[in-house]
């Protein structure tokens, strides 16, 4: 298996070259850390925990040498955060590692100003002092603990998990608050019965599989929920916890890592990563999927009109077609031949 390929790390970079400039004390943690090669050298240097449930940043870090943890736990002297993209998230994720500092130890977060990070400064000062140095397009602030503001129990609860039309699901993952356009499309168009072994690839909170698997006429014995990240499969266990069939939950890089064989696929594959558009990991997806489809297996995504998704789908399919576009969305079909 290649090591997955990470867009952009420039905020990871210019954290790490400041934290090896600062005088830290005692066990420190990361969150949301990604690859770099001076992580490395800070990990050398100090006691590091580092926190991440992106699965591929997570094996780009594992091909570093570095263990990862998909969640805060343990008491810090320092913590360091990179900033995501839902500000909800972030907010959420800063409250929590407040709580795993020592009275006294030292919070840092990194955000791309382009992703707010004149805003979230205003934000912080809510905690107390906060001294920032920037660079690198980025932005780096710092402020020690002391004692509970008010203001992070709101942030906790705006980040929390929650019901949210009967589906269990959190800020930061996408469409986390309503149904997205496209999933809706391809759900209309789906044929009425799925039969066999499916799977939802880049399931989210699994709203494809839950919609699938709840119809009346159902004929699927087991139905494999893939993505890449932690949270959103924490929340898609809970939503298809009561399904008549059997379901398996995989934390997968469906980009680079093998997928289980399967009869049928639906798919609303991302085509960002992070910040940063990125077409060709939509298309390592499909082609990913593909090649886990049983003979004679079907695929069903839903994607942006624009994007060439058609070459893949021509490449490994006996017959593919654009069943529908409606609203800037296409969905697409596509068939492996019955005999290999």
């Amino acid at each position: 298996m290649a090591a997955p390929v990470i867009a952009d790390a420039t905020d990871a970079g210019f954290l790490y070259r400041q934290l090896l400039r600062l005088p830290l004390d005692g066990t420190g943690a990361i969150v949301h850390a990604r690859a770099h090669p001076l992580l490395s050298e800070l990990a050398g240097r100090y006691e590091v925990r580092c926190v991440q449930y992106a699965r591929d940043q997570a094996l780009a870090l594992q091909a570093l040498g570095v263990a990862s943890e998909q969640r805060l736990q343990g008491v810090f002297g320092w913590c360091a955060l990179l900033a995501v993209k839902s500000r909800q998230r972030t907010l959420a994720d800063i409250a929590d590692a407040w709580i795993h500092l020592v009275e006294g130890g030292c919070l840092i977060v990194v955000a791309a100003n382009r992703g707010g990070a004149k805003s979230l400064h205003k934000r912080l000062q809510a905690l107390g002092d906060v001294r920032h140095v920037s660079g690198a397009k980025c932005r780096l602030m710092m402020l020690r603990r002391q004692g509970e503001p008010d203001m992070l129990a709101t942030w906790r609860a705006q980040g929390a998990r929650r019901l949210v039309n009967g589906l269990w699901t959190e800020p930061g993952l996408f469409s986390w608050d309503r149904l997205d356009r496209g999933s809706a499309l391809l759900v209309r168009h789906l044929p009425r019965v799925l039969r066999g072994e499916g799977m939802d690839l880049c399931c989210g909170y699994g709203v494809l599989a839950r919609a699938i698997v709840r119809r009346p006429h159902s004929r699927c014995s087991t139905v494999h929920l893939v993505d890449a990240d932690a949270r959103a499969l924490a929340c898609a266990r809970l939503n298809v916890r009561d399904m008549p069939c059997q379901t398996m939950l995989h934390w997968l890089d469906a980009a680079c890592e093998a997928l289980p064989a399967v009869d049928w696929i639906v798919c609303n594959p991302p085509f960002h990563q992070g910040l940063a558009r990125r077409t060709e990991l939509g298309q390592r997806i499909l082609a990913q999927g593909l090649a886990s489809l049983r003979p004679g297996g079907e695929i069903w995504l839903v994607a942006n009109r624009r994007l060439p998704y058609e070459r893949v789908l021509r490449s490994a399919c006996q017959e593919y077609a654009c069943v529908a576009q409606e609203d800037g969305f296409k969905v697409l079909y596509g068939r492996r031949a019955r005999t290999p």
